[in-house]
């Protein structure tokens, strides 16, 4: 696409402005009519289909930057979700840039739209390929897919609850046999009426018990969680950066150069440097 064609393009653009909870781009749409290319400029939107958001917290949420609807401009594809303001924006009013399809494609050329389709379905099917993402492919060929099995968990000893209350659980157990040993070799009435004691105790004590053990569950998944998408978020950086680098690396006559080399080898250390640390 040219520079002429690019710059009509930009001057298309109109600004529109939403309030609270209003819808911005609809679900199912396929006609000209009521196909649009955004960009949020300003503001949050939140995205749903079927009348449920898709995704929650940081991730159910588009921010400013994000565009909404290049798959509907470029693939005559149905619109997959609804996007609309969210209830309440510290930001105030929804700012979008729209253009709508009819207006691409006349400045465009039917030309232009294919030769871009053919792009990002070839840029599609090589990260599908990498990913391991296509079913037809059992590993990603950088990205290699996990496949979880009954298995595969219950043979997991390392970082496992197990691995850290097995000796006490042991232990318990141990003393427990132990004190019955003693307390069924031993006739004592008196020691007897104690042990009844400590039962009932331990009895008035359960229904704490109840209590505390779904808390504590609670707060330890609430860690997992945390800890779990920090650290996915962490490796789709490193993913993003591998991808970026992969594919702007400088070629000459179809072999990288000895500088591009180096600056990969010195990125993968400092990566890998990165990975120790955390």
């Amino acid at each position: 696409m040219d520079h002429t064609t690019i710059v009509k393009l930009a001057r298309q653009f109109t600004v529109c402005k939403y309030g609270p909870s209003v819808k911005i781009f609809g679900q199912g749409y396929t006609d000209d009519e009521h196909m649009y290319f955004y960009i949020l400029v300003k503001g949050e939107c939140i995205v749903t289909t079927g009348g449920k958001q898709v995704g929650h917290g940081k991730f159910g949420k588009l921010e400013a930057g994000t565009s909404i609807g290049d798959n509907g401009l470029l693939f005559d594809v149905r619109n997959a979700s609804v996007v609309a303001s969210k209830p309440s924006n510290e930001t105030g009013t929804v700012v979008v840039y729209c253009l709508d399809v009819k207006t691409f494609r006349h400045l465009v050329g039917n030309d232009e739209v294919k030769r871009l389709q053919k792009d990002i379905g070839d840029m599609q099917t090589v990260v599908n390929q990498l990913s391991g993402v296509d079913t037809k492919i059992k590993n990603g060929t950088i990205i290699k897919q996990h496949r979880p099995s009954g298995v595969c968990l219950w043979m997991k000893w390392s970082g496992t609850i197990l691995e850290y209350v097995y000796k006490h659980v042991v232990g318990m157990m141990v003393l427990t046999a132990i004190l019955g040993t003693i307390f069924f070799a031993v006739d004592n009435p008196e020691l007897e009426i104690q042990l009844d004691y400590i039962s009932d105790f331990c009895g008035r004590l359960s229904p704490l018990t109840t209590f505390v053990s779904p808390f504590f569950l609670n707060q330890a998944y609430k860690f997992w969680s945390c800890f779990y998408w920090s650290t996915r978020g962490i490796q789709g950086r490193f993913s993003d950066t591998s991808l970026v680098l992969v594919s702007n690396e400088v070629k000459v006559n179809g072999k990288i150069t000895d500088g591009a080399k180096e600056a990969l080898n010195d990125v993968a250390r400092i990566a890998t440097l990165c990975c120790k640390k955390i």
